[in-house]
């Protein structure tokens, strides 16, 4: 299984759990592949016109549909599930299934997020309750002997 992600640097608490949220992924056999955030600064459309920092996430997008198209090829699974709504997939996903046509690749969209997209409609949404009910155990031990516990508000 594989997660793919972007840390945000520029929010300290928010990097250290999604460090140890990486690191409980990996301790249960997950390959994580990040991409990177790109700072960017943009103005400000309305009267003031003033500049403000923003962030946008890069790479995590093409990772998925590099990986999901050198997997579909070297036959590394029978079936995938892309949980995304991003548009951005469409050609990876279509070029997996015409590259490797006894694949099955499906599209799954993330709660709340159930796409419209007509190119690669989405198998279903996944719900908040399932994921409530798919936590990881409230204790992961890593190969090092780290103890990562889960946040007390993530039940």
């Amino acid at each position: 299984m594989k997660y793919f992600s972007a840390y945000a640097t520029w929010r300290p608490d928010a990097l250290r759990r999604h460090q140890a949220y990486i690191k409980a992924l990996e301790a249960q056999g997950v390959e994580a592949i990040m991409g990177r955030f790109k700072q960017k600064t943009l103005r400000c459309r309305a009267t003031c016109r003033e500049e403000f920092q923003t962030h946008e996430e890069k790479e995590t997008d093409v990772n998925i549909g590099v990986h999901l198209l050198a997997d579909a090829i070297r036959d590394r699974f029978d079936t995938a599930f892309v949980i995304s709504a991003d548009t951005d997939l469409n050609v990876a996903i279509k070029m997996a299934r015409l590259e490797a046509p006894t694949k099955s690749i499906q599209l799954v969209s993330p709660p709340g997020r159930f796409s419209r997209n007509r190119e690669v409609p989405a198998l279903f949404s996944i719900t908040k309750g399932k994921i409530r009910s798919s936590l990881l155990p409230a204790e992961i031990t890593t190969a090092s002997g780290k103890v990562i516990k889960r946040p007390a508000n993530y039940k």
